[in-house]
């Protein structure tokens, strides 16, 4: 059998991975020269190697598309089957079809069955690998070696599948495309691990190969969330990983079959994409798919508050709090009278904003939390904007408490024009009892067709329509509340039991309730366009000069947000007077 160097330098490494009663032999037989020549692609893959050979019981790899993480994976379960009596081994994908296409066989010629044939003899009914038969099952997905290993291909379809595995005692599991797994975290904490732990319980014995081992491998995609973005967030992002994951990272310019040299690599795969698609470099697919990195800018959040962009700003003001005089064991209440003085000042020498306010409310009590926000908005024309005014939230909150919350807010705002909540429970029945007794004229929340004004919301704060308070719970959720995932076709649905790697559930009641709030003031904020008046009358004097002083305001703003960003932007102030109406018409 012909070996190259790369696989006689892994014989120094293949005693280190093989149980001691094999790596006792002087000279390397006949199955340990395969699997030398197995893993001989490792030498020019060094970070490939260092996941597949890792001792960590939990690791996970976060690369692009052709990296060779899957085919990584191949040769290195091939090898510990055959060289390990009784190793059992486990890939899981989202289908079975998936597993059959990915590591079965596939076109590349690198799944488990064409290496099989590749490197093995055909006999009988099996393939003999050095020592070793190896009989494949096309139907059941298995391979099962005479040595008593075996490698089985599992699809963890839906909840039901996933504890098809219950029971079971197995070495490694892989869990490959676990950025698409829905049900990856239950999988996890509910079957995965007590299928590894047998196995564990003999890693502390002298010599022994660590066993029990668990490996996610998948790739960057819009889903911000989920239970393998937990484990791999970008270190940059703000999120911490989950604890005791050891994390590898590779992309396609790694991957020696691309070329010799890293510029090679970049040349025939990412400078391709940049090349084709007419990209600089910034851009969050080119990202995802060619670097490898999570990006939240385009995520899939409900609310896509990651993706406004800085100069416009998401917030205006800290959340303005006092002394909870309702209920003092609850969260400090809002402080009505500095937070009214945050809403923005219209320009000198103009008439003050009349600010309308909505109220909306998510009621709950001890599973779901009471919530309330309050949005103002105006509509004076150079404010289009809506400006999150207070939102709050807490657990176990008496519907009698839920109601003085309500009445403090509405007594003390003017010009309440929405009112409305979500009379979920309890609180349905005390809704038109709410009425009588305390005069709130609240209407009760319109839930239907939901994803589709989740949509428009998005659409509003994507183009910096929607001002948020810092710190401030509704904010909190809009930053960490995802749809979950969901196949072609099917409605969108918001993942509000997601537990954060922090172990916190942000949930949805806030976000709710400034939803049912956002969805009732539109009928207010929808402003329909003025008849013009006739040219040359003084209403159309008028409205010339409100248009040139709103230009005027735009343009100073621009200056005033270019001098703090370093660009003077000069002249855009000298040459505002050159126009047909504005010259010579101000003095500055």
């Amino acid at each position: 059998m012909h070996l190259g160097p790369g696989a006689l330098a892994t014989l120094g490494r293949l005693a280190k991975l093989r149980p001691a009663t094999i790596a006792a032999s002087s000279e390397p037989d006949e199955t340990a020269l395969l699997c030398a020549r197995l893993r001989e692609r490792f030498e020019q893959h060094p970070k490939q190697r260092a996941f597949w050979q890792t001792e960590a019981l939990a690791s996970a790899a976060l690369c692009t598309r052709r990296a060779g993480k899957s085919d990584g994976g191949v040769h290195e379960w091939l090898s510990l089957a055959i060289e390990i009596p009784g190793w059992r081994g486990v890939y899981v994908n989202e289908t079975k079809a998936e597993a059959r296409k990915i590591v079965w066989r596939n076109d590349m010629g690198q799944g488990f069955c064409d290496l099989i044939a590749k490197h093995g003899a055909a006999t009988g009914d099996g393939w003999k690998l050095g020592s070793i038969v190896a009989r494949t099952n096309d139907t059941t997905l298995e391979i099962n070696f005479s040595n008593g290993s075996q490698i089985a291909l599992f699809g963890a379809d839906d909840e039901q599948s996933i504890g098809k595995l219950r029971g079971q005692a197995k070495d490694e599991i892989w869990v490959d495309e676990a950025q698409k797994m829905r049900h990856l975290r239950a999988f996890i904490l509910q079957v995965a691990q007590a299928c590894l732990a047998d196995k564990r319980k003999h890693n502390d014995s002298p010599g022994a190969r660590k066993s029990g081992k668990l490996k996610l491998t998948g790739s960057p995609s819009e889903d911000c969330a989920g239970y393998f973005y937990d484990c791999t967030p970008e270190p940059e992002s703000g999120d911490s990983p989950l604890p005791n994951w050891e994390v590898h990272r590779w992309s396609v310019i790694d991957n020696p079959w691309f070329g010799l040299t890293p510029d090679e690599r970049f040349a025939r795969t990412a400078g391709e994409a940049l090349t084709a698609n007419g990209w600089n470099g910034t851009e969050p697919d080119y990202i995802r798919e060619w670097l490898g990195k999570w990006v939240k800018s385009d995520a899939r959040y409900v609310y896509p508050v990651h993706a406004v962009p800085q100069h416009i700003g998401l917030t205006y003001a800290p959340q303005r709090l006092t002394d909870n005089r309702i209920n003092h064991s609850h969260p400090p209440w809002v402080d009505l009278q500095a937070t009214l003085a945050d809403l923005p000042m219209p320009p000198r020498g103009r008439r003050p904003y009349d600010w309308l306010y909505a109220i909306g409310a998510d009621f709950g009590y001890a599973q779901d939390p009471f919530a309330i926000v309050c949005w103002a908005f105006t509509h004076a024309p150079d404010r289009p904007q809506i400006y999150e005014v207070f939102s709050w939230k807490e657990f176990k909150v008496v519907p009698d408490d839920q109601r003085d919350y309500l009445k403090a807010l509405y007594d003390g705002l003017d010009n309440v024009v929405v009112l409305v909540g979500d009379p979920a429970g309890q609180v349905a029945a005390n809704m038109a009892g709410w009425r009588e007794r305390v005069g709130l004229p609240i209407d009760e929340a319109d839930k239907s067709s939901k994803p589709t004004w989740q949509a428009l919301m998005a659409g509003d704060i994507r183009k910096g329509l929607v001002r948020y308070r810092e710190g401030s719970p509704l904010l909190d959720e809009h930053k960490h509340l995802v749809y979950l995932p969901t196949k072609p076709g099917k409605p969108l649905k918001d993942d509000a039991g997601r537990r954060a790697s922090d172990g916190k559930i942000h949930g949805n009641h806030a976000s709710d309730a400034g939803l049912y709030a956002f969805r009732h003031l539109t009928h207010y904020t929808n402003r329909p366009e003025a008849a013009k008046p006739k040219p040359g009358t003084r209403e159309a004097f008028i409205a010339e000069a409100e248009r040139e002083e709103q230009a005027l305001d735009a343009a100073m703003a621009r200056q005033a947000r270019a001098l703090q960003e370093g660009d003077e932007m000069p002249g855009e102030m000298e040459n505002y007077g050159n126009t047909e109406y504005g010259a010579g018409a101000y003095e500055y």
